[in-house]
C-alpha cells in the first residue's frame, strides 16, 4: 500500500507539473502573438479581398 501511495503522489505531482508547463506554454504563445501583433502594426485580418485579388469589371 505504501508503494502504491508513493507512486500515486508522484503521478499527481507529475500531472500538476504538466498542467503548470501547459499554462506557461500558452502564456508564452500569447505574449509572442501579442508582441508580433504590436511590432508589425497588424490589425485583425481583413475580410475584404485585397486589390490584387479582387475581380475586375470587364
Amino acid at each position: 500500500m505504501v508503494r502504491y501511495m508513493g507512486q500515486h503522489c508522484t503521478s499527481a505531482e507529475l500531472i500538476a507539473n504538466l498542467v503548470e508547463m501547459a499554462k506557461e506554454v500558452m502564456d508564452d504563445a500569447r505574449r509572442e502573438a501579442s508582441s508580433n501583433h504590436r511590432s508589425t502594426g497588424a490589425s485583425r485580418p481583413s475580410t475584404k479581398p485585397s486589390p490584387t485579388t479582387a475581380p475586375r469589371d470587364p
